[in-house]
C-alpha cells in the first residue's frame, strides 16, 4: 500500500488530481476509524446543542439575576442619619 500511495504522490508531497478519487474511495471503504468519527460527530452535536441552549437561556438567566439583585438591595433601606 505504501508503494501505491508513493506512486500517486506528486513531487511536492501532495496527491495528484488523478489520485484523489482513488484516495476518497479507499477512505470511504475503510471502517477502521469509524468509531472515532461517530464519537466526534456525537460530541460536535452535543456541543452545538449546548451552545443553542445556552444562547436561548442566557437572556432569561441575566434578567433573573438582575431582578434578584434589585430585590435583595431593596430589602433594607437604612434610615437617614439623625441630626439632619
Amino acid at each position: 500500500m505504501a508503494v501505491a500511495a508513493a506512486a500517486h504522490r506528486s513531487g511536492n508531497g501532495g496527491l495528484t488530481m488523478c489520485a484523489v478519487p482513488t484516495w476518497l474511495r479507499r477512505i470511504a471503504r475503510d471502517d477502521s476509524g469509524q468509531d472515532v468519527v461517530e464519537y466526534a460527530l456525537l460530541t460536535a452535536f452535543f456541543g452545538l446543542a449546548a451552545l443553542a441552549a445556552w444562547t436561548s437561556i442566557q437572556g432569561a438567566l441575566g434578567s433573573s439575576y438582575s431582578r434578584t439583585t434589585t430585590g435583595v438591595q431593596s430589602l433594607w433601606d437604612p434610615p437617614p442619619p439623625s441630626g439632619s
